[in-house]
């Protein structure tokens, strides 16, 4: 499940922002309703840094102790806006980054390698204009080629929150529901996660003014591990609480962030008939690095 995000809600002015030590005036009008949607530039590659942490706790079965491990990733890419595609939707690229790793996991490590390998990579993808990753080969393509547990181009379903579907204004609220394939080398299944989002405000996040729109994220995932010898199932339940700043003058991305909390019920390669319960705590921040 890749749902680790932060928001920390900042302080409102009533129509002034502090910005870089300046004033900035506000241009849209929050109380009329406006018609938001994903763009960009053409051509141009809006570059984005991530940070994402987890506090992991679960009950060894070997020794029935209780074990705590936390794991940190950072990386950074690029999304680019290509061209109009027949469909309506936007031919969108992501451009894959350097990426950092603290885990106490060592099965991880050679698994981070081969994410470092795909750094530079472009993986191309249709996104709708309110939202929804469409012709996803190529990204299962990478997806698989990766194989860790925390890999950017996952974010992609996650990070494209679904906007409304009509014109919104201050405290309007919409629903969205979404389903992502989850495909690795060793993890076969399907997470789906709901978001209900409300318009809360404008407000100036990196010198932009942007629409905040507050978001809970109920998600839940099922899945096979399939090894040579092994196969066991994987469910998980998790709940995401957080903000997302959007400039809808250009169409784009400019903050998230947020808090999760998960619970994972797993079998064990080494104990194929027990079960582990895995609770995990998070937090993330996906930013416009302009």
């Amino acid at each position: 499940m890749k749902i680790l995000r932060i928001f920390i809600v900042l302080l409102l002015g009533l129509f002034l922002f502090e910005c870089g030590g300046q004033k900035a005036t506000l241009t849209i009008d929050v109380t009329k309703p406006m018609n938001i949607e994903y763009k960009g530039i053409k051509g141009k590659a809006f570059p984005y840094k991530a940070e994402a942490f987890a506090n992991i706790v679960y009950i060894d079965p070997v020794d029935n102790a209780e074990k705590i491990t936390d794991q940190s990733v950072d990386y950074t890419c690029s999304y680019m806006y290509l061209e109009d595609e027949v469909s309506g939707d936007l031919s969108y690229q992501i451009i894959l980054g350097d990426m950092t790793v603290s885990t106490s996991f060592m099965r991880a490590k050679p698994q981070i390698k081969a994410f470092r390998r795909l750094k530079g990579r472009r993986v191309r993808f249709s996104l709708g204009k309110k939202g929804g990753i469409k012709n996803v080969k190529e990204l299962d393509v990478v997806r698989m080629e990766a194989d860790m547990p925390f890999n950017p181009v996952d974010q992609i379903y996650t990070n494209f929150i679904r906007l409304p579907d009509k014109p919104v204004k201050k405290g309007d609220s919409w629903t969205a529901t979404v389903t992502a394939p989850l495909t690795s080398l060793q993890l076969q299944g399907e997470l789906k996660f709901t978001d209900n989002c409300t318009l809360e405000d404008i407000e100036i996040k990196k010198g932009i003014e942007c629409h905040k729109i507050s978001f809970v994220r109920d998600a839940e995932y099922s899945g096979n591990i399939n090894l040579p010898g092994l196969n066991y199932e994987i469910n998980g339940k998790g709940k995401e609480k957080g903000n997302f700043w959007f400039d809808s003058k250009r169409g784009i991305i400019v903050l998230i962030e947020s808090t999760s909390t998960e619970k994972v019920i797993s079998g064990l390669p080494q104990f194929p008939t027990a079960k582990v319960e895995i609770n995990i705590s998070g937090k993330y921040k996906f930013e416009l690095k302009e």
